[in-house]
This record gives C-alpha cells, structure tokens and sequence, in this order.
C-alpha cells in the first residue's frame, strides 16, 4: 500500500489531533479529523459572548524545546501567535508579587482559537461529528457518530480525546484502552467577565496559591483584542473539584467572591463555563502510543506533558509512529 492510499481517522480537532495531521500531510498522508465541537481548539478554543470573546481555556504557552519555537516562529509569521508581553503576579497569604517571567508568553491571534484554525486551514476536519464508536471492518476500522452515521473504513484510527472519553472507543483487547483508563484529570471551573470599567490593578495575569481561584486574568490586555476590560477567572483544581457538579450561578457568585481583594465583578457580567477534563495529571510515559497490531493508536497532553506544547509534541510524535509503519 502506499502512503498516498493509506486512509487515517484522527478523532479531535484540539492542539495534538491537528499536530498530527499536519505532519503526517507533510509526508504525504491525508488523515481525516473528527471534532464534536463546531470548531478547532479544544481547550485553545474561545468562547463569544455578544461581541466579546473569551479565551475561556489555555491561557497562554511557552516553549521549551527547540521545534516547537521554530513552530512558534512560524505561526507568528503566518500572523496567528503573538506575544503577551503583560505582568503577572503571584497571590499568595494575602499578598501580591510581580513574576518576572523567564520565559516569553504567547498567545493566539487574534484570540487563541485563531492558532488552531489558522494551523489546520490544510487539514480534512468534520466538525460537530460526535464519533460514539469504532468497530472492526474485515482489516480496517469503521467509525460510528451518535446518530448511527458510518464513515471510512479507515486503516488506523488516532484517538486524541481525553482517556476517559478514548476508553469508552478503544477495544479493550488494546493496550491503548489500558492506558486511556490510567489518565486523570483536573476539573476546572471558568468564569468569564466584561465590566463597564477598568479594575485598579497593575497586572494582567495573576496566579493564586492556596485559594479558590487558580488563575485570573485580564483577557483584553492580550495583544490584538477589541476594546473593553474583560476578565477571566479560573476555579482551582481542587475548589473546582469539590464543586464540580454545582449550579453555575453558584460558581459565579462565589469565583467573583474570591476574587473581592483583586476588584469587584458584578455576577450579572459573567458567564461560566466547566472544563471537565482541564488539567491532566503527568503520566511521564511516552507522548504517543501506537498498537502496530490492531493500528490504533493513543496520543495527547495527557500522556506526557500537559501543556500546548506537550500536545503539540505528542502529535509530532503520533504522526512519526505512523509514517514508520508505511
């Protein structure tokens, strides 16, 4: 077979999935991607309110390897990343403490969902196909989306969706299934504010320790936004956890509680939004896994590194598996 008649199913449209495939594009094989959501991104997606926009989920990325700062390179050259160059701080026993960064920080442009779409506008994505199942085709693999609708047959089949959602497709004959299971994740409760005025405050990003918000930030003072003072506040993995399956409302009214001693948010403004499966625990294994025996193959943030460039690397990596197997 050669690689131009090899037939590749990626099911998420998120950083990893769209990695992948545009890499394996680059060798010459055209995978189709599979994505629930009506756009790219997963948690690098942003999320509209009226005229405003939210990056509600990753905030920023750093880089700390070399490909992945020629890839930055070239996204800012494409016009889709940009530096945030703001100031941060870290809150800690009441107290406020600049960070100087040791690294830079990027962002999307002109908000982060706008990285994945630019960086996959080459890519075969199907959006809003919600794939419930694979099952076996003589030596190949069909998928199978929640309304009973059928596509491929396809010969390998790259899952990238979170190990609780990835077990639920994965045969468990397959080591793939096994190590979906052993994931974990983090909830994370996100709130999302546009004020009528500016809060006093020097920074843009503050990090909080021992508190029930992780994070808060200035989301309009990220390069290339529209005008305003919007703020994002994200819940902490365990104050988001102990709250997982509360009433929104609530989750609004006590996050912009919390964030009282920064400035005041009026619960009318916001908007909340619950990441189920936001930060993944480290497995410290590899960065993808492929079963050359049944051509399935499991990758992400989550198996290595859990962060925008873990996934980036993990689907370079998904996708050299795969060439290997040409």
């Amino acid at each position: 077979m050669s690689e131009n008649e090899r037939r590749v199913a990626i099911i998420g449209a998120g950083m990893s999935g769209i990695s992948c495939a545009t890499r394996l594009l680059k060798n010459h094989i055209e995978a189709t991607i599979f994505d629930k959501s009506r756009g790219p991104g997963g948690r690098m997606s942003t999320r509209r309110k009226g005229e405003s926009r939210f990056d509600h989920g990753a905030q920023y990325f750093t880089a700390s390897h070399g490909a992945f700062q020629q890839q930055i390179i070239e996204w800012e050259a494409a016009g889709w990343a940009t530096e945030w160059a703001g100031r941060f701080a870290d809150w800690k026993d009441g107290t406020l403490s600049e960070r100087y960064p040791k690294r830079k920080r990027w962002v999307g442009s002109p908000r982060m969902s706008a990285l994945c779409r630019g960086f996959s506008q080459e890519l075969h994505v199907q959006y809003g196909v919600r794939i419930h199942r694979i099952k076996p085709f003589e030596s190949q693999w069909i998928l199978i989306d929640d309304k009973e609708q059928s596509y491929g047959p396809f010969d390998s089949v790259l899952v990238s969706c979170p190990g609780p959602q990835a077990a639920e497709l994965l045969p468990m004959e397959s080591h793939t299934h096994q190590l979906a299971k052993s994931l974990s994740y983090s909830p994370c409760w996100a709130v999302m504010a546009e004020l009528e005025s500016p809060i006093n405050t020097p920074f843009d990003g503050i990090h909080f320790q021992d508190h029930p918000l992780g994070w808060a930030a200035k989301d309009s003072s990220k390069p290339q936004r529209t005008h305003g003072e919007r703020w994002v506040l994200h819940g902490s993995a365990e104050w988001s956890q102990q709250h997982v399956d509360a009433d929104p409302q609530v989750i609004i009214q006590k996050l912009t509680e919390a964030f009282g001693h920064i400035g005041t948010i009026e619960p009318h403004q916001c908007t909340a939004h619950r990441w189920l499966y936001a930060l993944a625990s480290p497995s410290n294994g590899p960065a993808a896994m492929y079963d050359r025996e049944r051509h399935l193959g499991l990758f992400g943030d989550a198996l290595s590194d859990p962060k925008v460039e873990g996934a980036w690397r993990s689907g370079q990596e998904m996708a050299r598996l795969i060439v290997e197997t040409t």
